[in-house]
Parts: C-alpha cells; sequence; structure tokens
C-alpha cells in the first residue's frame, strides 16, 4: 500500500489479521454490501440508508455500518475535504474521543440534491466507491452575526506572532463559518474553519504591531476584538549567535503553532507497514512503530510517552514534523529511537532521554527540547549518538537544564562510540544551556568519536563544563558564551557556571 493517510480515532488501528470472513454481497449499496447510512443523533441509532432520501434536514451522522471486512472509508463531497477512515463505523466526519459521531450540518447546504461518495478498501485489497444521493429540505432561518471572538491574546516569536482565541459565545444563525484577521500594518486574511483558536503568522518585520479578529457567518461579521500589541523578535540569521530567546519556542515548534484541530485521543500501539503512509493531526498516547519500505510522515501531532519512547522505526525513514512530544515524565530508552529519522520543529519536553541516535542518518533541526526530568538513576541527555554517521543537529533550542527543578542533567548532546563508531556529525547554530557537561563526547570513555561542533550559543547552567570532547573533535571558536559573546574554553570551569545545586 502507498501513500495512504491514516486518521485513528477511536483507538488502535483496524486489526488486518488473516482468516476473516468473506466479506458479504448484495446486501445494499455497492456489490460488495456496504451502503451509506444516516442518522439524526450522534449516537447512530435506527440508522436510514442516506441513498434516495428525500427529508434530510439539520444536523446528521453520515456513516457505513461495522463490516469485518472493511479495510478502510474515503468520503469525498465537494466543497469538503476527503476524510479517511480505517475504524468501524467509519464516520463521514469522524467521531469524538467517546466513539460518537461527529454530526454534519445541513442547513449550510442548498436545498436540493446532493452526493456523497464513499471509496471502499476491503481486506483482501478489492476497491469499490458507493454513493449516496439525498435531497435536502432546511426551514428557512432568520440569520444573525455572531458574538466578537473572546480571550484574544498575542504573543511574540521568531519574525511571527502567535495569536490565540475563544470562539464566541453566540455563534450565530446560521452558525460560525470562521474568523477575519486584520492589523494595523495592512495584514487581513480570512480563516475558513469554525473550530480555529490560535493561528501564526510569520514574516513580520521587528515592529510593533495589533492584530484584531471578527467572527463570520452567513450573517456577517461580528464586531472586533483587539489583541494585545506585541513586537516580533529579530529573526535569526544562520552563522550569527542570538539571544537565546531567539531560537525556537512554543511559538513555532509543535502542532499548535499551524492551527489544526486534533483528532479525537486514542491509544495504544500503532503499527504502520506499506510504503510512504501520513498520519496528520493525531492526539495519541502509545508507540508509533513504522515496518515499512517508504517514508513515514508524522505531522502536526501530539504525541504522549507511554514508558520509554514514542517513536521507534523498524525499517523505512520517519520524519516527524510540527509535533508536541510529551514525555510524559517517564522513559529511558530515548523519545525517537534509533536511526534513519527526521525531527523537524517540534516541541518536546518531559522526558528522560530525548531523541537518541543508534546507525546515524539522523536530522534534528529547528525544535524546542526542553523540561528534562530526572528518572530513578537515569543519566538524562536531550540527545545522545552511540554509533552511525551523517547525524545533523541544527537551529535548535537544546535546554537540558531544568529550570523547574534546577536540574542540569547529564548533557545537552552526549555522544559516542558506544555501539560502533560515531563520525561525520555536525552540530551547529544550536543553543545549550545544561548538563554535567553541556556537550560531553566521552560515551563509555571512547575517544574515537568524530564530530564538528561550530556557531552554537552556550548557558552557564551547567554542573562541571561546557565540553568534554575526544581528540577526533573539531571544536570552532564560534562557540560563544550567550552574555558575552566571547569563546566557550574547554575543560572544568565550574567557576564560570551560575548554577547552584547538588
Amino acid at each position: 500500500m502507498s501513500d495512504a493517510v491514516y486518521m485513528s480515532k477511536d483507538g488502535a488501528l483496524y486489526p488486518r489479521g488473516r482468516n476473516k470472513p468473506a466479506r458479504p454481497v448484495n446486501s445494499g449499496g455497492g456489490s460488495g454490501g456496504v451502503a451509506i447510512y444516516f442518522s439524526t443523533v450522534k449516537e447512530r441509532t435506527n440508522p436510514a440508508v442516506l441513498n434516495g432520501n428525500g427529508n434530510v434536514n439539520g444536523y446528521i451522522a453520515v456513516f457505513t455500518l461495522p463490516d469485518t471486512n472493511v479495510q478502510s472509508v474515503t468520503y469525498s463531497f465537494p466543497g469538503l475535504a476527503n476524510h479517511a477512515e480505517t475504524n468501524p463505523p467509519f464516520d463521514f466526519l469522524g467521531g469524538d474521543a467517546t466513539n460518537q459521531a461527529l454530526l454534519w450540518d445541513t442547513t449550510t447546504l442548498l436545498d436540493g440534491a446532493h452526493t456523497v461518495t464513499a471509496s471502499i478498501v476491503y481486506l483482501n485489497a478489492v476497491t469499490e466507491t458507493v454513493t449516496a444521493t439525498f435531497n435536502t429540505n432546511n426551514p428557512s432561518v432568520v440569520s444573525h452575526v455572531a458574538g466578537a471572538p473572546r480571550n484574544a491574546v498575542a504573543t511574540a516569536g521568531v519574525g511571527l506572532v502567535m495569536l490565540d482565541w475563544t470562539a464566541p459565545a453566540d455563534l450565530g444563525v446560521p452558525t460560525l463559518t470562521g474568523y477575519r484577521i486584520t492589523s494595523n500594518n495592512g495584514y487581513n486574511a480570512t480563516i475558513n474553519n469554525p473550530s480555529a483558536v490560535s493561528t501564526a503568522i510569520s514574516g513580520l518585520p521587528t515592529t510593533t504591531v495589533t492584530f484584531t479578529i471578527r467572527a463570520i457567518n452567513a450573517g456577517g461579521e461580528s464586531i472586533a476584538t483587539n489583541f494585545n500589541a506585541v513586537t516580533p523578535d529579530e529573526p535569526y540569521v544562520a552563522g550569527q549567535q542570538p539571544a537565546s530567546s531567539s531560537y525556537p519556542n512554543a511559538a513555532v515548534t509543535g502542532w499548535q503553532p499551524t492551527g489544526v484541530t486534533l483528532l479525537a485521543a486514542t491509544s495504544g500501539t500503532m503499527s504502520i507497514s506499506g510504503g510512504n503512509v501520513t498520519l496528520d493531526r493525531l492526539n495519541h498516547t502509545g508507540v508509533i512503530e513504522y515496518r515499512g519500505t517508504g517514508i513515514l510522515t508524522i505531522k502536526r501531532s501530539r504525541l504522549v510517552n507511554p514508558s520509554n519512547w514514542v517513536v521507534r522505526r523498524y525499517s523505512g525513514y520517519i520524519v516527524i514534523e510540527d509535533c508536541e512530544l510529551d514525555g510524559n515524565n517517564k522513559g529511558g530508552g530515548g523519545a525517537i529511537v534509533y536511526n534513519n529519522y527526521t525531527m523537524r520543529r517540534c516541541n518536546l519536553h518531559h522526558f528522560a532521554e530525548g531523541p537518541r541516535i543508534a546507525g546515524g542518518n539522523v536530522v534534528i533541526e529547528d525544535s524546542w527540547l526542553h523540561d528534562m526530568v530526572q528518572v530513578g538513576a537515569n543519566h538524562t541527555d536531550a540527545i545522545q549518538q552511540v554509533s552511525g554517521a551523517n547525524s545533523r543537529i541544527r537551529r535548535n533550542r537544546v535546554d537540558c537544564y531544568n529550570p523547574v527543578t534546577n536540574l542540569v542533567g547529564n548533557a545537552g548532546f552526549m555522544f559516542g562510540s558506544d555501539n560502533g563508531l560515531t563520525s561525520d556529525v555536525i552540530v551547529e547554530e544550536n543553543y545549550f544551556n545544561g548538563g554535567n557537561y553541556t556537550i560531553n563526547g566521552g560515551g563509555s570513555g571512547t575517544t574515537t568519536a568524530q564530530a564538528i561542533i561550530r556557531n552554537n550559543t552556550f548557558g552557564r547552567k551547567f554542573r562541571y563544563g561546557i565540553k568534554s570532547v575526544p581528540g577526533g573533535v573539531t571544536w570552532a571558536s564560534t562557540n560563544v558564551w550567550e552574555d558575552n559573546g566571547q569563546p566557550v574554553p574547554g575543560g572544568a570551569i565550574v567557576s564560570q557556571s551560575t548554577w547552584s545545586g547538588a
């Protein structure tokens, strides 16, 4: 299977085992026996066949009845994005955390005929297309505009502003369809998503700006709500050492700045195979494993650690971008393991061990690693490499020091040839703070690890020193202190630390 999109909602992916009974024939709908149904309640009770129904109005749930022979159903409808379901009962708009259907507001449709299309894939790889044509006949309503958005807060980031708000108390009639955001410097954009509660606006100059937001429905626009005035931070320029506040932070990492709404929470081990696969908008507690032959892309998601790690690659390649990785104050095996992966624009926090590299071919970039925790006698490393070549760690903010617990951890980047030669490693343009030695190249006492460490900025929350590296490491004079821009010396420099602890 290639280029599949899985949007899990009710739990682990639907089982795909052997010895399944043959799929039914001629039980309604297409030749495979699957039809499209609707119900007027989210519990899907008293379902009726949607096709040919001329009495549809108000809010309805659309779905196919559970069929043990169905692998997935992808719905399409003019004006809506295609939606794929891999869990029965295969809801048209998806389901919530309690396995109840999300309802479709048919009052937004013109009266008359409409057609929903369902592309069905069976366990035996047979495919089928089923359509349902129905008529809407909604009573006319008197429209009124929505109330003003509430709790508008603006937060400055690097060359951008993060806007957060709460929906109006009165969603209007017909209901809310989106928002319009403007600013005093000419910005004007519409968000066609009534569920949106945040957005990131990038490419801004470092001048003070004030944004406003209006709710939109068929009745018009609400009165404006003003955000607080903010001034974006100076954009980062490669090769320069900005202040730590200009490195990745909450405004530019994780799923929140993308403006998406996560799917219903799921849990358990999710094992993915096949070719190229994309997981989007997950809210998942458990391990995601890839055993495929292509690229697994996990994006705009929240991944919560169940015990040791959240993502593990067995084959293929993994790309994790715009995700929040919540360590859940657990783990000693590494947040992501072990090789052939890219982590980009991620917000990783509360892990005992951050990304682990064993085997190489890893990129960690534009991410924020912070609030590391101590679990038992674990040596807390924000990033650790024990073997492999071709690793790139760049433009990250790596806070091994935890200001809440006052623990410095073991290292911001721990590396060595513990399990094989470590070579062709480049660590550049990052901000590091914390660790016994912030950059520690003495893994298992090895002296053969090879790395280039350049153009990095360092804070002073460490126990012994900034670097303890073997002879195969190139340490550039462009590695400097955050507070004065001076080159960082080697060896034990306890007197230059501002950390005080046991």
